[in-house]
């Protein structure tokens, strides 16, 4: 969900690339998305009023708002695309996702819904389904960073490859870096393991013009280092389309 205030200096970045005074620069702009959704996080919404005061005329946050609500066509979709109509247990999926959208969810053992999510507990599951998320094939989606770290050691031991450890380099004399953890470094870590066979992702947008961007895979195929250098030296990247 995109706040009021992202969408103020969004609206006037526009203004000022095509050298008028109109909404958006003149632009056609379109917003696509789910009320239902999450609100942005420490922001106010699309849709909500900031409060009134001395400086809100100048608040890009009031600014958004103000601008969101000239809209000049709404077209609301009510086929769910990604739900089959007629496949088993669909409909049943549709009602979970929407009372879960809603807050409509009671803890009472009678309630469907509750019992719908109850069924899918790790706990509850069969043990052929639980064999199907080892499967490599597999996304898995982690509710912390710990699991997810130790599954993927995991995986990495159980490729029965040499493994490179590359340790992060701090500016020298920087105790606050070496003590910091990966929140506090924009999701550097301390310590990198990475061995042939393994798989990346970039986080952020480094080069775009070569699909480096946020999001982007890619698989270790070979570790090399500069003549003369052995880890902890960092290794040589090198990037294929």
């Amino acid at each position: 969900m995109v706040c009021g205030d992202l969408n103020g200096w969004f609206e006037s970045i526009l203004r000022v690339i095509f050298c008028n005074n109109l909404p958006y620069g003149g632009c056609l702009v379109v917003f696509a998305g789910d009320h239902g959704q999450l609100p942005p996080v420490m922001a106010l919404p699309l849709y909500v009023s900031p409060k009134l005061g001395k400086n809100t005329v100048h608040n890009k946050s009031f600014s958004g708002f103000i601008e969101y609500q000239k809209i000049a066509e709404v077209y609301i979709l009510e086929k769910i695309e990604r739900i089959v109509k007629g496949k088993e247990g669909a409909e049943e999926l549709k009602d979970l996702v929407n009372a879960i959208r809603d807050g409509d969810v009671d803890d009472d053992e009678h309630d469907p819904v509750f019992q719908t999510i109850r069924s899918r507990f790790p706990l509850n599951l069969s043990t052929a389904e639980r064999d199907r998320f080892a499967e490599d094939d597999v996304v898995h989606l982690w509710y912390c960073k710990k699991p997810a770290a130790e599954y993927n050691l995991k995986k990495l031991n159980e490729l029965s490859t040499p493994v490179a450890r590359i340790k992060v380099v701090h500016p020298e004399g920087d105790k606050l870096s070496e003590m910091g953890s990966a929140d506090d470094a924009g999701g550097l870590t301390v310590e990198l393991v990475l061995c042939v066979g393994s798989r990346v992702m970039f986080l952020h947008n480094t080069w775009l013009d070569e699909y480096l961007y946020n999001g982007s895979m890619g698989t270790v195929t070979h570790i090399v280092y500069a003549p003369g250098q052995d880890p902890p030296a960092l290794p040589i990247c090198k990037y294929y389309m």
